[in-house]
């Protein structure tokens, strides 16, 4: 069986596209209310630089052109909406998570929307070193995806192969003491009944910063 990225690189990434490249980015995107929420509560603050890792065609990035960032980018594996994105002057390259190629250091936030469910549970390790890699120190990582309280799995309905893992993708840097959780909330991906409890249904958003190395753990010898 092939591995998951390699559907997505080939294939499954332009049909995913194709499927929702009508859909928008609505006044309730919880990343973009996040920033918007930021820069009302901070309005001297500039927001540095973002890569958004499963970005599409680059409709989120436009939304967050208008709002106070030094540098926006992307990194999608489907061909056909690197293309598009380009096209609309997005600065957005074709890849997946696992391998960024972006130097160290490099962004204030990285953002994770809707794609580390579909990604090879092989790969999670080296998704989180490549966040950790590219992410400044000070900087955040923004997670919006399935967050259920019990991780579930099920059959990905659009692609043969493909396995949708559910679980609460923050554990991936949390573990980690130099990680601090600054921002958490859930809810029923199912907006007309959002007080069933549903594992496949529910959602979050964690918003996670980084600090130096050491800083998450006790000196003893003080």
């Amino acid at each position: 069986m092939e591995d998951q990225k390699k559907i997505f690189l080939q294939s499954e990434g332009d049909m995913w596209f194709e499927r929702n490249k009508a859909a928008s980015v609505g006044d309730a995107d919880p990343i973009l209310n996040y920033f918007i929420n930021r820069e009302t509560d901070f309005p001297a603050e500039t927001f540095g630089d973002l890569l958004e890792i499963g970005c599409a065609e680059g409709k989120r990035l436009s939304c967050l052109s208008k709002l106070p960032f030094q540098s926006l980018a992307g990194i999608e594996p489907s061909v056909k909406a690197v293309e598009m994105a380009v096209k609309n002057n997005r600065n957005v390259v074709q890849g997946t998570a696992d391998k960024l190629p972006f130097d160290n250091g490099s962004f204030d936030y990285i953002v994770f929307a809707w794609c580390l469910y579909l990604c090879d549970r092989d790969d999670l390790f080296l998704i989180a070193a490549e966040a950790n890699r590219v992410l400044k120190d000070q900087g955040r990582i923004i997670i919006y995806d399935f967050a259920p309280n019990t991780n579930v799995k099920n059959t990905y309905k659009h692609c043969e192969g493909v396995v949708v893992h559910k679980m609460n993708h923050a554990d991936l840097f949390s573990w980690n003491p130099d990680y601090v959780l600054e921002y958490h909330q859930s809810y029923c991906n199912d907006l007309s009944s959002p007080n069933v409890v549903d594992l496949n249904d529910q959602v979050g958003i964690s918003v996670l910063r980084k600090y130096p190395a050491g800083f998450g753990y006790a000196n003893l010898e003080l």
